[in-house]
């Protein structure tokens, strides 16, 4: 994924400041596997953190103007930011209690949403969504909030926690994906590419796999630690 961004910024992949970000990916990602990191997580700190990575990501969105985007510094800034900050979260999902349900409850309200949000706009779809993304419909984006949020929902069955949470919790995540994935949109437009590669045939690249997950997996994990 930081190949992929770097490569959108238009930043050469194997420069110093693409080996850097690399390093300083790495290394976030796996600092959230040590114990002594737990109470930075727990802290205001994080939560201001992740609110003011939405907030950019959104602002970027709602403006469709990306800012620090042609400086090598600036295409270093925005990888950490887009990669960085997210991949831990999964990790950290998962080592809650009842992480697995949790990260499949995560995972198939996206998978849900998607593919609700595609099939249906496909077939059925007429009128645009966003200019960033000319194939997603509105007609589309509603089915894949219903399927997402339904998806969650029923998890909730399988748990004793409050099935009203499970619900709001399903349906603004259905919502984050949706917002996450158009964000990517605005990358590709931005860098005038229609994937962020070809790694996987006729789905793009991992960072079109995983679009949805930028903005869920730290509004997820600040849910759960408010929850």
């Amino acid at each position: 994924m930081t190949y992929e961004s770097l490569c959108l910024y238009k930043k050469k992949p194997y420069s110093l400041s693409s080996l850097l970000s690399y390093l300083t990916v790495s290394f976030i990602i796996f600092s959230a596997t040590q114990p002594y990191i737990k109470s930075l997580l727990n802290s205001k700190l994080l939560f201001i953190l992740i609110v003011l990575t939405i907030g950019i990501h959104l602002f970027e969105l709602f403006t469709k103007k990306l800012f620090l985007y042609s400086s090598s510094f600036g295409g270093y800034i925005k990888t950490i930011i887009l990669v960085g900050i997210s991949s831990p979260f999964l990790i950290l999902i998962r080592n809650e209690t009842n992480g697995l349900l949790l990260t499949l409850y995560l995972c198939s309200i996206i998978w849900a949403c998607d593919t609700g949000a595609y099939f249906y706009g496909k077939k059925f779809g007429r009128h645009k969504l966003n200019i960033l993304s000319p194939k997603k419909t509105i007609e589309g984006s509603i089915v894949g909030l219903l399927l997402g949020t339904l998806s969650g929902t029923l998890i909730a069955l399988f748990t004793d926690l409050s099935f009203l949470t499970f619900f709001t919790l399903a349906f603004f995540i259905s919502l984050t994906a949706q917002l996450s994935d158009l964000y990517e949109s605005l990358l590709k437009r931005t860098a005038n590419k229609k994937d962020s590669s070809t790694i996987l045939p006729g789905h793009g690249g991992i960072l079109d796999r995983c679009d949805s997950f930028i903005l869920t997996l730290p509004l997820f994990y600040m849910a759960l630690r408010l929850v």
